[in-house]
């Protein structure tokens, strides 16, 4: 099982690596890229956002008020929430005319919302906001 999993994965990753061509092929392919651009974009405004965001939760969560101890365990709940229901439930409020932000566009203003996973830009936005809602109480805790 071990092997099957851990080994021959890395040892076929290790075979791969020693073909020059295909990091020939990589750099040529544009995809790669746009990968690295949303790779930076990412890491750069999800990670710094999130700590800042953080930082400044964590002085707040530091005042001793009865309602901000009750408001804690509330906070916490998105990173005690496994990973996969958690961005689950950030597809189903975005997933077109069904999901809950399209739904209240319509209710509300009477607009029909844009789509959500087909336009890079937005798709890659609310990825970042699920991510910083995921992890911010951990490190919120940890500061």
């Amino acid at each position: 099982m071990f092997g099957a999993f851990v080994v021959y994965p890395v040892a076929y990753g290790l075979w791969m690596a020693r073909d020059p061509s295909l990091y020939v092929d990589l750099i040529a392919n544009p995809r790669y890229a746009q990968t690295l651009v949303n790779t930076a974009l990412y890491v750069g405004v999800g990670v710094n956002v999130k700590m800042f965001l953080a930082l400044l939760l964590s002085g707040f969560f530091m005042r001793r008020r009865w309602w901000i101890r009750a408001l804690l365990p509330v906070y916490i709940l998105p990173w005690a929430l496994p990973a996969i229901p958690a961005f689950v439930s950030f597809h189903w409020m975005l997933i077109g005319e069904e999901g809950l932000v399209d739904s209240l566009l319509s209710a509300l203003f009477g607009i029909q919302g844009p789509l959500w996973f087909t336009d890079r830009r937005l798709a890659l936005g609310w990825n970042i906001v699920a991510y910083i809602w995921k992890w911010m109480p951990f490190w919120t805790l940890t500061f």
